[in-house]
């Protein structure tokens, strides 16, 4: 017995070393233990059996790292390695404050798995532990920056951009075989691309810990559709990573998701530049600020019929900033700036910002000025249409030279067209 012993501490000693470099590894990036969401479950099992031989994992060499799992109802999320290999999106911020990357194990509601690769890149303004974040929790940790989902067998991206968990815009991304940056728009589509580096790091059983091995750049391609210009987006519309293509995605269910995930916004405005009792005067001042500037200038209407006039935007238009849909509501939204606080009907003020509900956007069309129209007969751009499309909540109007339309997400025409002066054109406004 004791040369049984004996022979058994070399193996002791060598089991003990290889456990003290997987707590290294695990202490050196942090890496979150298992979260028992479920408790009482096995899934974590069922998924370390199913997956154990995959085909797929094996030939990408991705090896889970199960003990770092996040159960969901109907997925798992792991840290994963490639190659033996952990790899981290560069970030300005460096190592420890930069982007990370998961493995999502998701179940199809009409049977199988999908694979998916998940990578969070925090934005400067993300003070969070990032190591917090997952795909069950993100809106609900008011994640800033940028999550790609990648699914592995079908290669398709897609791209979101979050602001305090809040859904700023997404897009579909594809692998390039570029090498340089481009940006293209037209009325269909913005096309952009770019290079993305990727740091990797292997651990090293002489040393004890994760070194730096090489930094891998890949080339991608950005795809944002816009307006009605026929069946120009691939995936034919359809999100393959929506909540009606796949509803047990744990950003779709109770695992975890939100559903500010589904909410729409642009960037924040800024603090009104004028505020109105009155329609008529509002209306007013926005068609004087636009003849004086020679340049498009927006404004809203708030649920108690107050007018704000909001920004002053280009010659030929541009973002018609501080518009957030959710829920069936429109809000303008724009940050806590130190002035007097608004107290328009069903304002929040949340994440350093106010919202004020409203029901219906304006801006002004002012070539009409010059082109002899009136600005508002005849189609109108497809940035109109896309942005009357991405945000029905409220009713859409444009000012032009005598005259006032509306329009929507569903048509190049306008409706309701009413033309006179300011004053008989103001009343028609909801």
């Amino acid at each position: 017995m004791k040369k049984i012993k004996l022979l058994l501490l070399p193996f002791v000693l060598l089991l003990t070393f290889v456990l003290s470099c997987q707590k290294d590894m695990d202490e050196a990036f942090d890496l979150p233990q298992v979260q028992d969401n479920l408790k009482g479950s096995n899934l974590r099992q069922t998924y370390e059996k199913r997956f154990k031989n995959d085909s797929l994992l094996t030939a990408l060499k991705i090896e889970p790292i199960w003990n770092t799992s996040v159960e969901f109802e109907h997925a798992i999320e792991v840290a994963f390695k490639t190659d033996g290999k952990l790899s981290f999106p560069s970030s300005k911020k460096g190592l420890k404050g930069g982007g990370r990357e998961r493995l999502l194990l998701l179940e199809k509601p009409q049977g199988g798995y999908s694979i998916i690769k998940v990578r969070y890149k925090p934005s400067e303004d993300f003070k969070k532990d990032l190591k917090k974040i997952n795909t069950g929790n993100f809106t609900k940790e008011q994640f800033d920056g940028i999550i790609t989902l990648e699914e592995l067998s079908s290669g398709k991206m897609k791209v979101m951009e979050l602001s305090q968990g809040k859904l700023l815009k997404s897009r579909m991304r594809y692998k390039s075989s570029r090498n340089n940056n481009l940006r293209v728009k037209d009325d269909c589509v913005l096309i952009e691309c770019f290079a993305e580096d990727t740091n990797w790091y292997q651990w090293s059983n002489a040393s004890g810990e994760w070194y730096y091995t090489n930094t891998n750049t890949e080339y991608y391609c950005e795809y944002t559709y816009l307006g009605e210009c026929g069946n120009v987006d691939p995936n034919n519309g359809e999100d393959p990573y929506g909540c009606d293509v796949n509803p047990n995605s744990p950003w779709c269910n109770g695992g975890g998701g939100s559903s500010t995930f589904g909410s729409t916004a642009l960037s924040a405005g800024d603090r009104p530049l004028a505020i109105f009792s009155s329609k008529c005067d509002g209306l007013s001042d926005l068609w004087s600020r636009s003849i004086s500037s020679g340049k498009e200038v927006n404004g809203v209407i708030t649920l108690d019929g107050t007018f704000l006039v909001t920004q002053v935007s280009g010659i030929l238009g541009g973002e018609f900033k501080g518009v957030y849909g959710y829920q069936g509501t429109l809000y303008y939204y724009f940050p806590v700036d130190g002035g007097a606080a608004p107290t328009f009907q069903g304002t929040i003020v949340s994440g350093g910002k106010y919202y004020i509900p409203i029901k219906a956007t304006i801006h002004s069309h002012t070539p009409c000025v010059n082109d002899g129209t009136d600005g508002v007969t005849g189609n109108h751009s497809s940035d109109d249409v896309f942005f009357a499309n991405k945000f029905p909540e409220a009713s859409h109007y444009v000012l032009g030279c005598g005259a006032i339309g509306q329009f929507s997400g569903t048509s190049y025409g306008y409706f309701n067209i009413h033309t006179g002066t300011i004053s008989q054109m103001c009343t028609t406004l909801p």
